[in-house]
Formats: structure tokens, sequence, C-alpha cells
């Protein structure tokens, strides 16, 4: 059980780590793009 728990803890470190870098990159992305179709539309 206790085994299980700690490799579960890790687990879930390295997901919620890797899903903050990837995750945070494409929302950044996300948010630049979405600022910059809006930008585009309100000057049209």
């Amino acid at each position: 059980m206790l085994k299980s728990k700690s490799d579960l803890g890790v687990l879930f470190t390295f997901i919620s780590d890797f899903v903050f870098t990837a995750g945070g990159f494409k929302i950044l992305i996300a948010f630049d793009f979405s600022k910059l179709v809006l930008n585009n539309m309100s000057s049209v």
C-alpha cells in the first residue's frame, strides 16, 4: 500500500510538472494568439 502510494505520488508529481510546463506554454501561446485575433477583429 505504502509503496504504491509513493509510486503514485511520484507519478502525480511527474505528470503535474509535465502538464504545468507543457500546458503553461500552450496557455501562454493560446492567450497571445487570442489577444492577436481580438486585436485584428477590433481593428477591422
